[in-house]
């Protein structure tokens, strides 16, 4: 992604000629005014002309300042001609060239012009025409003319405040990767048609999603499933989400990636194209490429299927037949035997039309499980597909609460996953400390390791005995157990400011979240399993897929769905939303079959319902643990 405008670089055109960026002989300069929207003159001295040139150093340009900008017409004259253009701030740049007088004779070619920036220009990207002047303000660009388009390029979109806006930013689209007609995220070839970079004028209450689609150029149709990555001077990529305030990236780069999924939720996507349908001037040049058509904003891009669609309609399940199966599974969850066991996988394995039932044979057995992974693949697909990534503020949040978080052991055994909750106790699930052999008034030799981040490193570690189990949830559906940590008097305030407690952070999920998931998965050094989708246990896509296995955890109230590639050891492991809150303790793995290396479903214990029954069953404890104005948000989903 070659950002630097370099002296020998050709622009392609849509025919496929090649048009040098930099003339090959000194050009003839030329300093012109253009005509205002009143028609008046925009007569500039010298002086006015560099007090002018350059955008303000806040980024604000009063929409009554005149602004210069320069623009190289190569084919005017046969050594090219540089017009230094200077017009009002809030006039259109396609405006100002046609009010040029020395523009005349290509006036109507204008609105077919592209302006690829030249060598030291201070604007780095190639403008929309429709743009005020005030967003290219000291720029200095090459015309570059394609008169075979039918309308030009389309045109940014503004009401007269927007025009008029004193105080704007701008940021950069490199549009050089998208080789894939099905990937552009411009309406027209970007290599054909497009310089590398654009600039995307925004105003100070857009967001980034407002500010493309407003832009002309922009397929507004695919902006809803498009991924923006910034790429910094030191080669950091970082993805941000489509509704990060516009004005927070100034003068930054970014690079799209078209997805099957749309990146921003329903209410956000109406309500920037409602904004959109505000700005729009219906008697402005190439309005009809202006405004994407309703239909194609709430639509996906043109994929002929999404990944997690069915394989194909035959095998789409029988209404009535699914039906009798949630009856049968709602039985299953009171009267959880063998018997209803069979009788649900027998109709599950209709409703899917797969083979359930293991083989004797070998091959059949591996060809039995081929068919269960080739038919899980899209879900699995569907995973890696939103787990786009988080943002190095959310990681550093992270990287702190990762501080309270511990590996329990016992002699030389690492068992599971802790963290730190209340003054003086550990948070972790109670199979694992089943699994590690404490119990009540039995907690000899078991310790907490909360430094484990390197293997082989034990005097790193921050070690802390555990002195006793003080409660364990008598039920498997919550499956949790709160420890006594044996903390030195001397020690204890500098052990709640290196580990503290995350009670405070607790909080309900929430359906299409993710979860970030932190702990010590088979044992090893703390690891960190970002942005796990949270799955909704009646999508269908789950129902169908993950019921051939039943289990009655896995439709309980108090538990959460969603898939990580943590493994055995990571139980106990706490995991946070995409706001850094405290939401689930992980809990299980669901694999497709018994020797499935990997599970396809895990499911954590939401906290909420944890806090809840420490409040009834155990109330000193609660106290204890939850300081006041910690245990205000219940979940109610």
């Amino acid at each position: 992604m070659a950002e630097d405008i370099k002296p020998n670089m050709d622009i392609v055109n849509e025919e496929g000629a090649t048009t040098p960026l930099i003339p090959k002989q000194e050009p003839v300069w030329e300093t012109e005014t253009a005509a205002s929207a009143d028609g008046t003159s925009a007569d500039t001295t010298e002086k006015d002309m560099h007090s002018t040139s350059q955008m303000p150093e806040d980024g604000k340009q009063s929409s009554n300042e005149k602004v210069t900008f320069e623009v190289l017409f190569e084919d005017l004259k046969p050594y090219g001609v540089r017009r230094s253009i200077t017009a009002p701030g809030s006039q259109s740049i396609l405006d100002a060239l046609q009010a040029n007088p020395g523009l005349q004779k290509v006036k109507k070619d204008l609105p077919k012009v592209f302006l690829d920036p030249l060598e030291g220009s201070e604007i780095r990207g190639e403008p929309n025409i429709g743009s005020p002047c005030s967003s290219i303000a000291g720029g200095k660009f090459e015309a570059r003319f394609n008169t075979k388009l039918k309308y030009g390029q389309g045109l940014s979109v503004y009401n007269e405040d927007g025009l008029r806006a004193r105080e704007r930013y701008k940021f950069y689209l490199n549009v050089s990767g998208q080789r894939s007609k099905s990937k552009w995220i411009t309406k027209m070839d970007p290599k054909k048609v497009h310089f590398d970079l654009l600039v995307i004028d925004c105003l100070p209450n857009d967001t980034l999603l407002s500010a493309l689609l407003r832009d002309g150029r922009i397929d507004g149709g695919k902006v809803k499933f498009s991924v923006l990555t910034e790429c910094s001077d030191d080669s950091v990529s970082i993805m941000y989400p489509l509704t990060d305030d516009a004005h927070s990236h100034n003068d930054a780069t970014f690079v799209s990636r078209i997805v099957d999924e749309p990146q921003v939720d329903e209410d956000d996507w109406q309500e920037a194209c409602e904004d959109l349908i505000d700005y729009s001037v219906v008697n402005s040049p190439s309005h009809e490429d202006r405004i994407v058509p309703a239909k194609s904003k709430t639509g996906s891009p043109s994929h002929k299927a999404k990944v997690g669609s069915p394989r194909s309609q035959e095998n789409k399940p029988d209404e009535k037949m699914y039906a009798r199966w949630q009856t049968l599974a709602e039985e299953v969850l009171k009267r959880f035997d063998e018997e209803m066991y069979t009788k649900w996988q027998t109709l599950a394995a209709d409703v899917l039309k797969l083979d359930l039932q293991p083989k004797e044979s070998e091959e059949q057995e591996e060809n039995r499980r081929k068919e269960l992974d080739k038919f899980a693949e899209p879900f699995v697909q569907e995973y890696h597909n939103v787990n786009q990534g988080t943002t190095v503020l959310m990681m550093q949040e992270l990287i702190r609460h990762s501080k309270s978080v511990g590996v329990l052991g016992k002699g030389n055994n690492l068992c599971g996953t802790c963290f730190r909750v209340g003054p003086k106790f550990v948070l972790t699930n109670k199979h694992v400390t089943d699994m590690t052999g404490l119990s009540r008034g039995s907690c000899s030799g078991a310790f907490v390791a909360f430094n484990y981040l390197k293997a082989f490193q034990s005097n790193d570690y921050s070690i802390l005995y555990v002195k006793d189990v003080l409660y364990t949830n008598s039920r498997d559906d919550l499956d949790y157990s709160v420890l006594e940590l044996d903390i030195p008097e001397d020690q204890f305030q500098m052990v709640q400011k290196r580990q503290p407690g995350l009670e405070s952070l607790i909080e309900p999920t929430s359906e299409g979240s993710t979860v970030t998931i932190i702990g010590h998965p088979g044992s090893d050094p703390k690891k960190m399993d970002v942005r796990c989708p949270v799955v909704n246990p009646n999508d269908p896509k789950v129902t169908f897929y993950f019921k051939v296995n039943p289990n009655p955890m896995l439709l309980h109230s108090g538990r959460t769905i969603y898939k990580t590639d943590f493994a055995h050891g990571s139980s106990g492991s706490p995991g946070f939303d995409d706001d850094g809150k405290l939401v689930v303790m992980h809990a299980d793995g669901y694999p497709l079959h018994k020797d499935s290396p990997t599970s396809e479903l895990d499911q954590g214990i939401r906290l909420t319902a944890i806090r809840e029954d420490l409040r009834q069953n155990k109330p000193d404890l609660f106290s204890a643990i939850f300081s006041p104005g910690t245990e205000e948000h219940t979940d109610k989903s």
